[in-house]
């Protein structure tokens, strides 16, 4: 993988250098030494181990695309709880800080076990995420987007969150499509240092971090524009596949999302994680999402090394673009 970074940047030095001043690459031969390994390891007998570090925001990640080959029990049959509140919404459900909001796709509702002092439900119509449309998904953003707004002029909060985990893998506790909506009166650590680092990088180099990280990704041929909305493959993944978006998700932009999202269920996402920034001082609008696969495994996919040091996937990042960037949205 270093590689296919090298040879791409050799042709522009400039762009060269605003990559190393981001990114780190370090890339090991790796190769199983044992005389049977050939016999009874084949597929794993020699591997690349590709660390990419981003020195500015000062994260890591571990990629090794043959981990992917590794056996991983699956459970058969993909478990769903018959539990579902929203099949049943005015009985099962209660009112939030502003009632009950709905449209033709959607409500939002109070969510019972809090993650911020503010913290709602909003639920689709549908039970299942393959029966959604696009109107559905741009009708269910029209109405969170309302909620926010509500909720910042009423309250004065800080910062509004969308989150959405789809399946039980990717930390749902009910299977039928849902987003969550959260604001806070304070940033959240994360984004606060964030905010710091980026700064920090506007002081010293007198240009924007997102920019100049979108200018050398889209070089690559790792980010794509269309219209207004950028779409960009993460370097440092916190999981696997991950994408990042900026760009407020609303009308032409919440369509572009819907098209890029449809082509990753059609590749293989099957659960997921995402969060979106809808409203937070100094950064941009930002979507983070992130692949965590079949439903089926059983094994976690954050083990010791994810949770205390830095990420490990199993994929390469030029072969997902190539997938996802093919037959544009504006083509």
């Amino acid at each position: 993988m270093k590689e296919i970074f090298e040879k791409k940047l050799s042709s522009n030095k400039e762009i060269k250098k605003i990559f190393e001043r981001i990114f780190e690459i370090e890339e090991y031969q790796v190769d199983l030494v044992d005389p049977r390994a050939k016999e009874v390891f084949p597929q794993f007998l020699n591997q690349k181990i590709t660390i990419i570090r981003n020195k500015i925001l000062k994260t890591e990640t571990i990629f090794n695309p043959k981990r992917g080959r590794r056996h991983l029990p699956k459970g058969g049959e993909i478990f769903r709880d018959e539990y579902d509140p929203f099949c049943n919404g005015e009985s099962k459900t209660i009112g939030d800080e502003l009632g009950r909001i709905k449209n033709q796709s959607a409500e939002i509702v109070a969510n019972i076990s809090k993650m911020a002092p503010f913290h709602s439900v909003l639920f689709f119509k549908k039970h299942e995420l393959d029966d959604l449309t696009e109107k559905d998904f741009l009708q269910a953003l029209e109405l969170a987007n309302n909620w926010f707004e509500r909720i910042k002029e009423k309250f004065q909060t800080k910062i509004g969150i969308l989150i959405w985990n789809f399946h039980y893998r990717a930390g749902a506790s009910i299977y039928h499509p849902h987003f969550q909506l959260l604001s806070y009166y304070h940033l959240p650590s994360k984004f606060e240092n964030l905010i710091f680092l980026t700064e920090n990088y506007e002081q010293v180099y007198k240009t924007s971090y997102f920019d100049d990280l979108f200018q050398v990704l889209e070089f690559l041929g790792l980010a794509k524009k269309e219209k207004d909305f950028k779409i960009w493959l993460n370097l440092t993944p916190v999981k696997q596949s991950e994408i990042n978006f900026e760009g407020r998700l609303e009308k032409i932009n919440g369509e572009i999302f819907w098209f890029y999202f449809q082509k990753l269920r059609r590749i293989g996402f099957q659960s997921f994680n995402l969060l979106s920034l809808v409203f937070a001082p100094k950064l941009p609008n930002l979507t983070f999402l992130v692949d965590r696969e079949e439903p089926s495994k059983i094994t976690s996919d954050f083990g010791s090394l994810e949770v205390f040091m830095n990420s490990v996937v199993s994929y390469n990042p030029f072969d997902l673009a190539e997938q996802i960037f093919n037959n544009s949205k504006s083509a």
